[in-house]
């Protein structure tokens, strides 16, 4: 069944996301709604990490569902909740407060405020879209978007910042897949076209080794990592790798050689 752990990470961006939230109307909001604002942000913290997912989008530190999704909804929720006092004292004018407080304390349907606040939001999205869209099309155009594949198997930390990969936040299955990732490039011995070099080959190497699953209990076939997969033992493992390293070497000799 495995074992339980604390996952830090989304613990903290959820937290990141109630302050989100709550910026636009600190000023405005009675401290319950403060609450309830906070509750629904880790909500939609949760929501936009799952669409980037199903969207295949990277975002390796889920920015966007805490500062894109949550920067709406805390925007938007100054037109659920913002009441006329604080309205009053923040701006001078308490004439539309939000649309639940005008609903049930006023018994009236005031939608101005939200849909203020809907209009500042598409006008906020709209400008960054024109200002930065051009500037990411020439990026791409140039080539200077992302970074190079093989660095992204091998690591951004080692390839482009000189330290190594943090592995201790990852899980077994995570592991196993990036040592798959590495396998693949060994045995093809190109990333989306790329030629590996022999660096890229030992930092490959020495990618795989690090992320190798624990090796499994003495007398058994098949290793377990207690989280649901089921892995093959730690020699098969690393044989598997020599061969593609032996092969991926010798294709490199080979054609060093014919360039010769």
């Amino acid at each position: 069944h495995g074992e339980s752990y604390y996952d830090i990470p989304p613990a903290m961006n959820g937290a990141l996301s109630g302050l989100v939230a709550i910026t636009a109307g600190c000023g405005v909001v009675d401290p319950w709604a403060s609450v309830v604002i906070g509750f629904f942000a880790g909500v939609f913290y949760l929501f936009g990490s799952w669409i980037l997912i199903q969207f295949r989008l990277d975002d390796a530190v889920n920015a966007i569902p805490v500062h894109m999704f949550n920067g709406i909804w805390g925007m938007l929720a100054v037109g659920l909740f913002a009441t006329p006092r604080q309205l009053e004292q923040a701006y001078g004018n308490g004439k539309h407060p939000g649309l639940l407080y005008a609903i049930f304390e006023r018994q009236e349907m005031d939608a101005n405020l939200l849909c203020a606040q809907l209009v500042g939001c598409l006008f906020i999205m709209a400008w960054t879209v024109a200002l930065m869209f051009p500037f990411f099309w020439v990026l791409s155009t140039q080539g200077l978007f992302r970074s190079l594949a093989k660095d992204e198997v091998i690591g951004l930390d080692k390839s482009f910042h000189g330290g190594i990969e943090n592995t201790s936040g990852m899980s077994a299955r995570q592991m196993l897949f990036y040592k798959s990732v590495v396998d693949e490039a060994l045995r093809t011995g190109e990333l989306a076209g790329e030629a590996l070099s022999p660096a890229d080959i030992d930092d490959l190497r020495k990618s795989a080794q690090m992320h190798m699953p624990p090796p499994p209990p003495p007398g058994s076939m098949m290793g377990s990592n207690h989280s649901g997969v089921v892995l093959p033992p730690k020699s098969a493992i690393k044989q598997t790798a020599g061969n593609n390293m032996q092969g991926q070497e010798q294709s490199l000799g080979t054609a060093a050689g014919s360039s010769v």
